[in-house]
């Protein structure tokens, strides 16, 4: 592919990487809450199947999100995108992610923002990178803040 091709391809790889976690992240802790009840539940012997099925429901769930997240990073692996636009503007350390996400907005798809370049970061690409870099904890990072932003949006 043309380099201004591939900048967008991994882009928008990364937008989805992005998401994609994002989506797996959210589903497990929606499933923390449902043990929570499940456990209450049990707890106050008020035995509820309705608690089981959900949790059941859910665990479904987040395998089929987490199935799609690994296929979509395999694929992205296999395609060997060009990450160096990128990597030259992410942190290294867990530490700094976290600080560096604060000055990112969120994701590109946000109507305020003006024609972002291929190569310009978001929260979301950010955490897209980490997760193909299988830098975990770098990703959890970057989720925190992408998390702590959209609570403040959403009130």
């Amino acid at each position: 592919l043309p380099p201004a091709l591939t900048a967008v391809v991994t882009s928008e790889t990364l937008d989805a990487i992005g998401t994609m976690y994002c989506t797996v992240q959210y589903l497990k802790a929606q499933k923390n809450e449902t043990k929570g009840k499940l456990i209450k539940s049990i707890i106050g012997k008020n035995r509820t199947s309705n608690v089981h099925d959900n949790l059941d429901k859910q665990n479904q769930h987040i395998e089929y999100e987490k199935e799609k997240l690994n296929k979509a990073t395999t694929a992205a692996a296999r395609w060997g995108l060009e990450l160096q636009c990128f990597a030259d503007k992410i942190p290294e350390a867990v530490t700094d992610v976290e600080a560096r996400c604060k000055s990112l907005p969120l994701a590109s798809t946000d109507p305020s923002l003006p024609n972002l370049e291929p190569c310009d970061l978001t929260v979301q690409r950010v955490m897209g990178f980490y997760v193909l870099k299988d830098k975990k904890k770098h990703a959890a990072a970057a989720l925190a803040e992408y998390n702590r932003r959209r609570g403040e949006a959403t009130g």
